[in-house]
């Protein structure tokens, strides 16, 4: 494959070149990584054909789009049915989301999907949802950071769908409240990383999502952050981790866990045979609870990482 890339500060006649470069290379696969001005791909994308061979492209500007952008953004993306990689974190794509995501349906190949960090609101998880529908293919879908939290419904219901999906990542979005929707990742069996960092889960939305993915049989990444789940959210995991006989990274951190969590915790951790990351960042332990820790991680020969930085002990520990 052809890799491109272009940064800012590009002149006219160097972009005009790269352009040029695409012509003559429209019969090969192109990734595409562009920091600059868009308007120089959109001809040669409709005039030399180099649409049809792109398959990754990567677009992630740090300023806030200016006027127009977005429209030259999804001439392109229209211009590229064989598009399998996209990557548009960052761009604050605002007012311009309609006309950029609307294009993607006609992408049907599309697997890998970032769009975080754009501020989506009002419409942002019905516009998603409607690409997901179009697009069955796609494999890696990165909404963290998006506030997609309004018409949170659509999404899960255009991801109940999507059964080749193995990353989802939602982190970063206070879906808490409409947890119960999530308990459509059960018939995403395929499921292997799921990120589900601070987005308010709290109990009840704990149970809705531990329960559904406790259909996931492959799941090997799982990240609980920040979510308020106590030490009753530390049983409701410990109950499923057998479900999960390859689980290899476990982020429980900054979940208000007591001594009494981890240990609660620590009866089933043993059982995780292939699990190579734990993290219990800021949690509360004490003697038993540690040697109840120790004893199961013994266990997990596979264990490379445990982080439990920013922990307090109550006691001796």
């Amino acid at each position: 494959a052809l890799l491109v890339e272009r940064r800012h500060g590009a002149s006219s006649s160097q972009q005009a070149d790269l352009a040029n470069d695409l012509r003559r290379e429209s019969s090969r696969e192109v990734e595409l990584r562009w920091r600059s001005d868009l308007g120089v791909l959109v001809e040669a994308a409709r005039s030399s054909g180099v649409g049809k061979s792109l398959a990754s492209f990567t677009y992630n500007r740090s300023a806030r789009f200016e006027s127009g952008v977005g429209k030259r953004l999804a001439a392109i993306l229209g211009e590229c049915p064989g598009l399998r990689h996209l990557d548009l974190s960052g761009c604050e794509l605002g007012a311009q989301t309609r006309k950029v995501l609307r294009v993607l349906g006609n992408c049907k190949a599309l697997s890998h999907l970032n769009l975080s960090g754009n501020k989506f609101r009002d419409n942002g998880a019905k516009l998603v949802a409607s690409v997901l529908e179009q697009c069955r293919s796609i494999s890696h879908l990165d909404l963290s950071g998006t506030l997609i939290f309004f018409r949170f419904e659509d999404l899960a219901k255009a991801l109940s769908g999507c059964k080749q999906l193995t990353h989802l990542d939602l982190s970063c979005n206070n879906i808490g409240p409409f947890a119960n929707h999530l308990a459509v990742l059960g018939q995403c069996e395929a499921l292997s990383c799921v990120k589900l960092k601070q987005v308010e889960l709290c109990l009840r939305g704990a149970d809705f999502v531990i329960s559904a993915l406790s259909a996931c049989k492959g799941l090997k990444h799982l990240d609980l952050s920040l979510n308020r789940l106590h030490n009753q959210g530390m049983e409701m995991v410990g109950r499923t981790l057998t479900e999960w006989a390859g689980l290899t990274h476990l982020d429980l951190s900054e979940n208000r866990i007591s001594a009494e969590g981890v240990e609660s915790l620590a009866a089933t951790l043993g059982g995780c045979q292939a699990l190579s990351h734990l993290c219990l960042r800021h949690s509360k332990v004490d003697g038993a609870s540690m040697t109840a820790l120790a004893g199961a991680l013994g266990k997990c020969e596979a264990l490379t990482h445990l982080d439990l930085s920013g922990s307090s002990t109550i006691g001796e520990a």
